[in-house]
């Protein structure tokens, strides 16, 4: 009976002890830990928590004389931060601010009487919580802040939630409810059209895929067209005959500037056609210049490593655009983007008097090394790009090509059109796509966040800083991105079932079809022959050739079949400008 008297004695004397200590983190306590039901906690962690309890709660316990013994009062306390940590993660400033009060808490309990600090061990409090295995070794805590065994116990909780809830989204999420089942039957979609590990792989490397979406982007932005999410634009490239987005990139590029709104989409076989001639007239300049690539860049501004990639010849003459191998039919749109940057006054004023830019996050102070995001891309993409040390890699610059520099990627192509070896050319690029989703970002982000690993820590801060900026658009992100997976598979869908046409139908609209068009295309030309004479209107068309580009004078465009039939048949005639030059 005296033995019982005794532990109620020693626990009634540890109760008041700790009501003392908590009394002095109580004042200090920010709201988020004193008052979950306060309007400015704005948050729903009933997912997160062991128990809803909070600062104000323990308070009225104490004063109600509901904690017999020391053990119960401690397990409170550290619960509500264990809530915190759990909720937060471990490098927020919500857990930051905690951690400073949870180490006053460990502190004043380390000046208790041994049978106290006994009592209050927190090894004892989280066998009383049923938390059972070894705290989380792995993580990178910020400097100057408490070393806590509660938060290394919980430091899993958040991402682990997080992934979870992404992963709802991704398979749930649409825009349009009526195509929320339609994800279901993406995934394996996905792998018959080589949607898989190897081409994220693949685009994982290609700095010319975020150099075409920005581009894309700005221009679209301008002419008051749909902007296409970067998604689409990787995915496009795997199915050119059935995507509808390329049919609108190429009738875009392909097509005249002065009508994009009104326009019709042209269709695989057109646009294919007009970039295979494209090609070859490319190919003509550069070889009537001894394959000077210096030359053919001032002259067609389309970048050196184009001959390297697609090599000498028009790779459209023996293959069909979508028969080629996912780097050539990339690389063949980006010397597109180039070519009218350079030859087409309009596309170079939007280029030149663009807004858009490209947005560092963290930058090293040699400035050799960059994580960084394009603003005119409407879905989320983070990049890295290392600058070497060594010498860069000048060999375009000599006047003529050896043998030597001719790398035959066809050969190394498997069969799903992408090339074993693709790190090879990229190796001096040192670029990579770092994260597609807010999720794979935080998920970069705690692979970082770990012991062992020499990373500054203000990269860390940064990137968990834009984190935190732009999870308030993680939804809208998921929606979009499920947004363009439905519509490519639409596109497939759809492609398949007008492959099914019988070959009979479509002679016998091909037929008609022709005989009207060259009805048409004879009486528009001769029309428009009559208007030239007459106005003597040399500038009707968008592009300009400066002075020194006589060797593409022959090269230049001119209407075409589709042009003829599917753009406006009377032109406003334009005020005459004068050639601007790129370079001076």
């Amino acid at each position: 009976m005296n033995g019982s008297k005794n532990i109620k004695n020693v626990d009634n004397k540890g109760v008041s002890k700790i009501y003392k200590i908590f009394e002095e983190i109580y004042l200090k306590a920010p709201t988020f830990l004193k008052d979950l039901s306060n309007n400015s906690v704005c948050i729903d962690n009933t997912d997160s928590i062991r128990e809803q309890i909070d600062f104000k709660k323990i308070d009225t316990k104490f004063k109600n004389g509901e904690y017999c013994h020391i053990t119960d009062a401690i397990k409170d306390i550290r619960t509500v931060f264990l809530n915190c940590y759990s909720f937060y993660g471990a490098r927020s400033n919500h857990t930051k601010q905690s951690l400073e009060l949870e180490e006053l808490l460990e502190e004043k309990i380390s000046y208790l009487d041994e049978n106290f600090k006994l009592l209050a061990d927190v090894n004892l409090t989280l066998n009383l919580l049923n938390m059972k295995g070894k705290p989380s070794s792995k993580l990178r805590y910020p400097k100057d802040c408490y070393d806590s065994v509660l938060l290394r116990s919980v430091s899993h909780c958040r991402p682990e939630r997080l992934k979870k809830y992404h992963k709802t989204l991704s398979t749930t999420l649409t825009t349009d409810k009526d195509n929320a089942h339609i994800l279901e039957k993406i995934s394996s979609w996905e792998n018959n059209v080589n949607f898989n590990y190897v081409f994220h792989q693949y685009i994982s490397s290609m700095w010319e895929l975020p150099e075409i979406g920005n581009f894309l982007a700005i221009i679209f932005k301008k002419l008051d067209l749909d902007i296409i999410n970067q998604g689409e634009i990787e995915r496009m490239f795997l199915m050119p005959k059935e995507s509808t987005t390329m049919d609108k990139v190429m009738s875009t590029l392909l097509g005249s500037f002065k009508t994009t709104k009104s326009k019709q989409l042209m269709p695989y076989k057109v646009w294919s056609k007009k970039l295979s001639k494209k090609v070859s007239d490319w190919c003509r300049v550069y070889h009537a210049n001894n394959q000077n690539k210096v030359i053919a860049l001032d002259l067609l501004g389309i970048h050196p490593d184009f001959w390297t990639v697609v090599n000498e010849k028009n790779p459209l003459i023996e293959k069909n655009y979508s028969e080629l191998s996912y780097f050539i039919k990339v690389w063949l749109v980006k010397g597109l983007c180039d070519y009218i940057t350079i030859k087409f006054k309009t596309i170079n004023d939007i280029v030149t008097n663009c807004n858009a830019r490209q947005c560092t996050i963290w930058k090293n102070d040699l400035e050799t090394e960059e994580y960084f995001f394009f603003d005119s891309m409407p879905d989320l993409r983070i990049y890295y790009y290392n600058i070497p040390y060594d010498e860069p890699c000048l060999e375009f610059l000599e006047s003529v090509k050896t043998d030597n520099e001719v790398v035959k990627f066809e050969d190394k192509l498997t069969m799903s059109g992408f090339s074993e070896d693709f790190h090879m050319i990229q190796k001096r690029k040192h670029f990579k796509l770092i994260a597609d989703s807010v999720e794979s970002l935080r998920d970069f982000v705690y692979e970082l966040n770990t012991d062992g690993k020499s990373v500054p820590e203000n990269l860390i801060s940064s990137l968990e800083n834009f984190i935190v900026n732009i999870e308030p658009e993680e939804y809208n992100y998921i929606a979009m991105n499920n947004d363009s997976k439905i519509q490519l598979f639409k596109d497939w869908l759809s492609y398949m079932d007008k492959d099914n046409i019988s070959v009979s139908e479509e002679k016998d609209s091909k037929s008609i079809a022709k005989t009207k068009n060259e009805e048409l295309i004879i009486a528009e030309k001769r029309q428009r022959k009559l208007i030239v004479h007459q106005n003597v209107d040399t500038n009707d068309s968008d592009e300009y050739v400066s002075e020194n580009d006589k060797s593409l004078s022959d090269f230049t465009d001119s209407e075409d079949e589709w042009g003829a039939i599917n753009q406006p048949k009377f032109k406003v005639k334009q005020p005459q400008q004068t050639p601007s030059k790129l370079f001076s």
